[in-house]
């Protein structure tokens, strides 16, 4: 299981796995957890496209890597495979339609590593081969790391209208050679470097804690956006490989 989200109404989960399918379970709390039923979602496996999805490095498989729904569109699902594009149901999961994020300069943009959604409409990709927002649903993308090096991008955080994130010039197995990047993007503006207490490590793990943006790098150091600028406050277990690694986090106030 690489990606789990939550029926907005609270009434369904959705889980994404390796192999790349999706999966759903009524949520009942008069019901045990052990005792939930996830049946298929069927429209997905009927994609099209999914014939293409994979590379020969990941075995020729590809996993359902970040799912997302919205109060703002109860019905709509956004899934997000590594390695096939991006893929939106208006229907719970019915019928699916892919959204390409094409007409770039770019080699890897169905490599997606991670979507947010800012509201019902507006989505932002975190690609292999760049940073992508879409005010539409994914029908149309605009670029938003245009002039910088670092176009490759694990997952990207959305917070009061601003977008932030880590970049790097290329997948994990290149990291410790540093040269990466944070970034931050304001009132729909351009996507700006700014400065990093530890520019050897990529941002790869975002959350708001009240109204503190944190992040976590690949080397487990925890930042926290302060008025000044970013400063490093901690760390975090950094278990395994640096190879492939995701380091998600989550905040939640009772």
């Amino acid at each position: 299981m690489y990606a789990v989200t939550a029926d907005p109404s609270g009434d369904g989960l959705y889980a994404g796995t390796r192999p790349a399918r999706l999966f759903v379970a009524e949520c009942d709390s008069a019901v045990p957890s052990d005792a939930q039923v996830w049946e298929v979602v069927s429209g997905f496996r009927e994609l099209r496209e999914r014939i293409d999805w994979g590379l020969p490095r990941h075995d020729g498989l590809a996993q359902v890597r970040s799912l997302r729904t919205h109060r703002g569109a109860p019905d709509r699902i956004v899934a997000g495979i590594e390695v096939g594009g991006i893929h939106v149901s208006d229907d719970r999961g019915k019928i699916w339609t892919t959204r390409c994020i094409d007409g770039f300069d770019a080699p890897h943009t169905d490599d997606i590593h991670h979507v947010t959604m800012e509201d019902g409409e507006t989505l932002v990709a975190s690609t292999g081969s760049g940073l992508y927002r879409s005010t539409d649903a994914g029908r149309t993308w605009a670029r938003l790391d245009k002039n910088h090096r670092q176009r490759y991008f694990r997952e990207a955080f959305v917070h009061d209208g601003s977008i932030y994130a880590g970049g790097a010039l290329g997948s994990s197995s290149s990291w410790e050679e540093g040269d990466h990047a944070l970034f931050e993007c304001h009132d729909d503006g351009a996507l700006e470097e700014v400065p990093s207490p530890i520019p050897d490590e990529v941002a790869v793990g975002w959350c708001a804690v009240d109204d503190d943006v944190l992040a976590a790098t690949h080397r487990g150091t925890l930042l926290q956006r302060q008025p000044s600028g970013w400063r490093a406050v901690g760390t975090v277990p950094t278990p395994g490989s640096v190879r492939g690694r995701y380091l998600p986090l989550s905040w939640y106030a009772p």
